[in-house]
């Protein structure tokens, strides 16, 4: 078993605990017990499941948070969903193909959706292989199928719903999603297929994967622009969580790097460094102003004075959901020519004095 315990210098260790008997000319004369120290084992442990729990976080939360990609694409996610349904209304809203076939393969019965999505006659198809209405490939091993099938008695098709490609008369192929099940019906037995065109869907689910595709692209194009820009930037969402953060502001900050990583609460590092003194004495009105700029933004810049001195305007701006991408540009050196110019106002004004 494992248990922590503490030592007399006050620190806590992790220990393995093994108890054995000792046994002499058949009887028990003692009890043996061993203790490992397992605590950089239980350590990493803990480091993994928290690995773990911060990869989930980030899983969960996607990408969609990402500055103004975040309002564009909850509205293109909409849009594709209204898409992909009315394709699917449409598509549900026709009619099924669905024919009988008999123990040789042949098609004894259809229904006139056969007609509008195969462009076969119905009367010339009853009799047919029902093979006709299938690709090549298929085609010359759907006999022997039904053989193995009626023989063995298993199959992957039977009851089951499965994607493949149809043929229609006019020899161009089409995906379909094809349905088939055994009946029997007076001791005959025979085959029942529904066949839907899923082209469509197909299509829709094309399209939805290209979207994906380029949003993707402008997630990584954005990644790219907000870790090479020559501003410190942080985006945060509703949460005031962070969901990406360059160096540039990890930099100006210097606060712990795990403080700094996607997931963690913003809000701590506000006070890590308002605590630090940043803000000047006055720490619990300063802190509380800087917060509430998270939860109400605006693009009224205030000034901020880093460890190493430097002076950073920064400016908040919401970009919707509640999310809020925050902005620090260095102005020290304008700052410093600013004192300068201010410096040589007052000593012209000075030197006049000193000639009237």
């Amino acid at each position: 078993m494992e248990c922590r315990i503490l030592r007399a210098d006050g620190s806590v260790r992790w220990v393995e605990g093994r108890v054995g008997l000792l046994f002499e000319n058949g009887s028990k004369t003692a009890v043996c017990g061993t203790l490992m120290d397992v605590t950089e084992r239980a350590r990493q442990l803990v480091e993994i499941q928290t690995l773990n729990n911060h990869q989930e976080e980030l899983v969960e939360r996607r990408t969609e948070e990402l500055r103004n990609e975040i309002a564009k694409r909850e509205s293109i996610q909409a849009e594709l969903e209204f898409n992909e349904a009315k394709h699917r209304n449409t598509i549900d809203s026709e009619a099924d193909a669905i024919f009988s076939v008999d123990l040789e393969g042949r098609i004894t019965s259809a229904n006139q959706a056969v007609e509008t999505i195969f462009g076969f006659c119905l009367k010339t198809l009853i009799g047919h292989l029902v093979s006709v209405l299938m690709n090549e490939s298929v085609a010359e091993s759907h006999q022997s199928w039904i053989q193995h099938y009626l023989e063995a008695g298993d199959s992957s098709i039977i009851g089951q719903t499965s994607e493949l490609e149809g043929r229609r008369f006019d020899g161009s192929l089409f995906p379909i999603e094809l349905s088939v099940s055994e009946v029997s019906t007076a001791g005959i037995r025979s085959f029942t297929a529904i066949i839907r065109d899923i082209t469509k869907r197909k299509a829709a689910e094309q399209e939805v994967h290209r979207n994906a595709e380029r949003l993707r692209e402008k997630e990584a194009q954005l990644r790219s622009t907000i870790s090479n820009a020559p501003a410190g930037i942080i985006l945060t969402d509703k949460d005031m969580k962070i969901v990406v953060v360059n160096d540039q502001l990890r930099d100006i900050l210097d606060v712990p790097q795990e403080m700094m990583e996607a997931g963690k609460n913003y809000a701590d590092d506000i006070r890590y460094v308002s605590e630090r003194g940043d803000y000047g004495s006055n720490i619990d009105e300063h802190r509380s102003n800087v917060l509430e700029s998270l939860k109400t933004p605006n693009a009224r810049p205030f000034e901020y004075i880093s460890t190493a001195g430097n002076a950073f305007s920064v400016r908040r701006h919401p970009v919707g959901d509640g999310s809020v991408v925050t902005i620090a540009m260095d102005v020290t050196e304008q700052k410093q020519a600013e004192e300068r110019l201010r410096q040589a106002l007052c000593d012209l004004e000075l030197a006049q004095d000193e000639l009237v």
